[in-house]
Parts: structure tokens; sequence; C-alpha cells
């Protein structure tokens, strides 16, 4: 039996199990076109129509493509338009590489960098970097059309800050990781101009939990924080100001990328919206409870002391110690928010005015924290403590200085913050 021609063969797949494409084709519908078009297809689940290898791989592929032949259904198209595949775009399976310049495809055919016709074209106005420019106003937006090279970050010519909108659109383009599998901008596989199905995710790459090679963003030039999935869309979130905004592909090692991918991304400049949560107690105590110290309110006088909820107000006698910090009322935990300022009616009888303090602790992932304490005056007035971070939950306190004995309570706290008001406050 003579040898088959190596040129005359199917070469073999790189992977065995490559994730499954749907083809919509449109083929004449005569008895011969389909006999034809079906033995064709036939001649790829024949395991001698392949490359040899001494693994045999062709006998395993061939079974693939078995399955696949013996499952197909025929239907009318209706009115699903015709199409052809352009001749160079089948030409490409034949071409050792593929590549993005400049926005349009090119294969690299017997040494020679040629364009792929359906993807000629590069988006209009297309550049690498623009240089820096002024944010737009109040609900206005700016428009830049991008061509990203896969090795690169791109930079937005102008700060962000929270509430501002980012959107990707007319992606186009392939890219990959320094190895032969080329991704489109979505993170998908990207052959023959056809974005297929959604790559692997990779543990290592900035957002391990989203397509490898997707188009994505960073707000910050923190390592590690602020990144996002750009392709997507995505607001920046409130309390952040003037940050740097790059874009750049989900991989964790830029520098043996290849390819370029061209998109039009559309920065919009929003002001955040503004809540209130308004705990007015004389309403009852509000799901607001009372911290009890644990060592960790000062004097040794007022261990286990705390607020106590009676009368429509949070009530407390701070004994004659001095540095001790107790009334206490906290508001449940709620989802992480911006937090502005919390404002605080409250009444003491001290007459010593500058000598004890009020304050707020806001809570997040890393423990409370203590904002700069506000002086208490006597009577009743209302103090307005700056916040300004993130936060999942919040305490108030008074502090006596004078171990004098102050009967204080708090009848009302406003909680003031930016973004998306958690549903867990009043």
């Amino acid at each position: 039996m003579p040898t088959p021609d190596p040129g005359a063969l199917f070469p073999l797949p790189k992977i065995d199990n490559a994730p499954h494409l749907c083809v919509t084709l449109s083929i004449p519908g005569d008895q011969e076109s389909i006999s034809n078009f079906v033995g064709s297809l036939n001649r790829l689940a024949i395991w001698n129509n392949y490359r040899r290898d001494p693994d045999k791989r062709g006998i395993k592929i061939a079974r693939v493509w078995r399955d696949i032949v013996e499952n197909i259904t025929f239907q009318d198209c209706g009115d699903l338009p015709t199409g052809s595949l352009d001749e160079d775009l089948l030409m490409t399976s034949l071409c050792e590489n593929l590549r993005w310049n400049n926005g349009v495809l090119e294969a690299l055919c017997c040494g020679v960098w040629s364009p792929i016709g359906a993807s000629s074209g590069p988006i209009p106005n297309a550049n690498s970097q623009p240089g820096p420019s002024a944010a737009p106003g109040v609900d206005q937006c700016l428009e830049y059309y991008v061509t990203l090279n896969a090795k690169n970050r791109w930079i937005l010519p102008f700060a962000v800050n929270g509430g501002d909108t980012i959107a990707i659109a007319s992606a186009s383009g392939g890219w990959n990781d320094g190895t032969l599998n080329w991704s489109c901008p979505q993170g998908t596989l990207f052959a023959l101009s056809i974005c297929g199905a959604a790559n692997a995710v990779n543990g290592a790459d900035p957002i391990p939990t989203i397509s490898h090679m997707r188009l994505i963003g960073q707000y910050g030039i923190t390592a590690g924080a602020g990144y996002f999935d750009a392709y997507a869309g995505y607001t920046i979130p409130a309390g952040i100001v003037n940050q740097q905004l790059t874009l750049q592909a989900n991989d964790s090692n830029l520098a043996d990328n290849q390819g370029d991918v061209s998109f039009k991304v559309t920065v919009c400049h929003k002001v955040p919206s503004m809540w209130s949560s308004v705990n007015d107690f004389s309403l009852g105590q509000l799901a607001w409870t009372a911290y009890v110290c644990a060592g960790d309110c000062g004097n040794a006088c007022n261990a286990g002391a705390a607020g106590a909820y009676a009368t429509s107000r949070w009530n407390s006698t701070i004994y004659a110690c001095s540095n001790q910090r107790v009334l206490l009322p906290q508001t449940p935990s709620f989802a992480l928010s911006y937090v502005t300022s919390v404002d605080i009616t409250y009444n003491s009888n001290n007459a010593y005015s500058g000598s004890n303090f009020l304050n707020v602790l806001y809570h997040d992932a890393t423990g409370w924290h203590a904002m700069a304490p506000q002086s208490i005056i006597a009577g009743t007035n209302t103090a307005n403590v700056p916040v300004g971070h993130n936060a999942d939950q919040i305490r108030c306190e008074m502090i006596d200085q004078t171990a004098l004995t102050m009967v204080s309570y708090i009848s009302k706290v406003i909680i003031n913050g930016q973004g998306t008001k958690p549903s867990q406050l009043n």
C-alpha cells in the first residue's frame, strides 16, 4: 500500500478537546449538492485522512468529526441571509501566523504578510495613545477610537471620578498571550475572523474570575487593585477621586503578547447620586444596637459600659473617671458603601465645653477606624463628622476626659453617602 502524501493529509489539531463552535451555513438544496457537502465533511471523519503521529491521534479526532457529521440537521433557511467565505479568509487556515496591524488583520503566508479582505479597514481615526486632555463636563461624554497592542496599556487622557461610566463598542481584532492561542477582545477563541467559545479563566490574571485575554480596565495605580471588566461596561465606584484609568488585556504578563485589538471607548462624566439614612430615635431603636465595651473603651472603671436605648433616645451616664468611651450605639452591618459624613444630634449636661468629645467610627474589611473627635458643647447640638471612606458599619461614641459625671444622649443620627444606598439602612 503506497504511503500517503503528507501534504494531502489534514494537519492534526494542537488539542483534542477544543470547545465547539456553532456554524450556520446556507447550501444548495438539491440532493446532489447535499450529498457532495456531507461527503466532503465526512473526509474529516476518516482517520487515515490525517497526518500520522506516534499516538495515533487521528483516530480520536476522526471520531469527533464522525459524531458531528452524524448529527447534522437540515432545515429551510427562510429569511436567513446567504453568504460566502472570502477566498483569502479560507486561505488563512494554511498560513503560519496572524496579526493585527493598525486595525487590519494580516496573515503570514509563504513569508509574506498580507491583509485579510473581510477585516480590512481599521476603526476610523484609531490611535495608540492620545495626549492629556480636559475631562468632559457633567453629563457629557468623550469618545476615543483605540488600537491597543497586546503588550501595552492604554491610558485615558484625563482622570476619572466616582460615578463616571466606561462603555466599549465596535471591538474587533485579535491578540495572544505569547502562545499560539489567539483571542478576541471579549476573551473568546479567535479563528478565521470568528469569535468562538469563551477562554478559560486563569488564576494569575489581574481578574482571575473572567476570561483570559478579555479587555479589562484599572482605576488608580495600586498594584492588584481597581481592576474591572471593561468590555462589559463599568461605573467607577463612589468615593474614587481623580484616578488614572488604563485599559489592557486580562493577562498577568503583557511583555510577550502579540496582536492588536481596536474598539471605541466612551467615557461619560456623571456626578454620583447622594443618599442619606435618617435615624430619628424618637421613632424607635431602628435596628441599632449598643456596643458593650470589652477592654477597648479607655479607663478600666467603665469596663462593660454601654449606652442603652430608652425614652426615644440613646442614653448614657459617663461616670467620674477620665478618658472613658461610652454611649456606643451602632448600625446593623450593611453593604460596603461610600460614607461621606455623619450628623449626630446630641444633648449633654456637661458645662466643660471643649474637654469632652463626640466621635464616629467606621468599619471595613480591615477593622474599626476612628475619625477626628468633635468637641461636645453643653445643651442640644448637631455635630457633623466627616468620614470619606467606604464602610459597612457605623458607631457613635462619647469620650469623657474630665473625670466628671456627664449625662448625655443621642436623639438622631443621619448617615450621608454617595452611590447606591445600602438596603440595610433606613
